[in-house]
């Protein structure tokens, strides 16, 4: 039995599970290979894990804090609805990731699929492996534009501040929208 870490959901305490659904917001990125069917190919396996309930639009962004050039980044956010404990929802998407290639040689490195979790209800906490919510949130606009579209009322579970407040931090950075995944990714699953 895993040790209970700390948390700040009403001060009550996480273990392992089982759990009830939970609201989970998953950011996925991609600036390897086929990006694109990438994203499309971690949606499917996210639907096995929980039920979708929305998945933004593709924005296309440069990677922020590399120090060597790499391939510019697809990134999206689903919402999706959960009976996993967070810890079991962490090893099941590092599972999707390996499976789709992911090698985690250095950190920052070009990947083909990453998956955060960037909140996971109102749940706040701290391990080594896992933090909720993801410590960078607030400091991306390629995490912030698509949880706008599928999360508009969203509201970080520490700060308690606003997506609108927090995308005035990260106006500078550079992001466009690219269409949604479906026009990315032909109805024959190749990308256009």
């Amino acid at each position: 039995m895993r040790a209970i870490e700390f948390c700040a959901p009403l001060g009550v305490p996480v273990s392992d599970g089982p759990f009830k659904l939970a609201l989970v917001f998953i950011g996925l990125g991609s600036n390897l290979g086929d990006r694109a069917n990438h994203l499309k190919s971690g949606v499917e396996a996210l639907r096995y894990l929980g039920e979708l309930i929305a998945v933004s639009n593709v924005y296309e962004s440069e990677p922020v804090g590399v120090s060597q050039p790499q391939p510019a980044f697809l990134n999206m956010v689903v919402s999706m609805e959960t009976g996993l404990a967070p810890a079991s929802l962490l090893d099941e998407m590092l599972a999707v990731e390996q499976r789709h290639g992911r090698l985690r040689q250095r950190r920052n490195a070009p990947r083909t699929l990453d998956l955060d979790m960037l909140a996971y209800g109102e749940l706040v906490m701290g391990r080594q492996d896992l933090t909720i919510p993801h410590p960078r949130i607030q400091d991306r606009a390629f995490v912030l534009m698509p949880l706008t579209e599928v999360a508009p009322g969203f509201l970080h579970p520490v700060e308690g501040v606003s997506l609108a407040e927090m995308m005035v931090d990260v106006s500078s950075q550079c992001i466009r929208v690219v269409g949604t995944l479906e026009d990315l990714v032909g109805k024959a699953g190749t990308a256009v």
